[in-house]
């Protein structure tokens, strides 16, 4: 009868040792978790380049600039074209099991969500959806100026 430690070294064998390493670390240290990482509001100040549609049927093309400024709960999002005092649209940290990285818009508008990550440059980058059809990008453009 053969030993099932011994078919399980076995296989251990085979795997190369870096991989044996980093696997034991995760299960030792379990998986890294970056919730308390978030970047601060003011990471994402500026003017973005918003692409993508909007909700109607049948959907338009989105193409302008916005501006994001940190707010009260999070960051606040206008569409330059809209003027400083046009409402905003809020978006609040809010990561979601193990989606760390995630904006919602909160109790104004809970279907819009974000996920942000950031280019090589270190520039946030947003992909943003909304149940009604709403998909867009927003990428920063610092040469560009919105009214604040």
């Amino acid at each position: 009868m053969p030993v099932p430690g011994f078919a399980w070294m076995c296989f251990l064998k085979r795997i190369p040792a870096l991989v044996r390493i980093s696997a034991l670390a995760l299960i030792w240290h379990g998986p890294a978790v970056a919730e308390d990482q978030v970047p601060p509001a003011e990471y994402f100040t500026g003017t973005y380049q918003r692409v993508g549609r909007d909700g109607a049927t049948p959907p338009g093309l989105v193409d302008d600039l916005v501006r994001i400024d940190p707010g009260a709960a999070g960051l606040e999002l206008r569409g330059c074209a809209a003027g400083a005092d046009a409402p905003a649209q809020r978006l609040a940290f809010d990561g979601w099991g193990e989606v760390p990285n995630l904006l919602s818009g909160g109790a104004q508008d809970p279907s819009l969500w974000c996920l942000y990550h950031n280019d090589g440059n270190n520039y946030p980058l947003l992909n943003c959806a909304a149940p009604d059809g709403r998909r867009f990008t927003l990428w920063p453009v610092p040469d560009m100026a919105c009214a604040r």
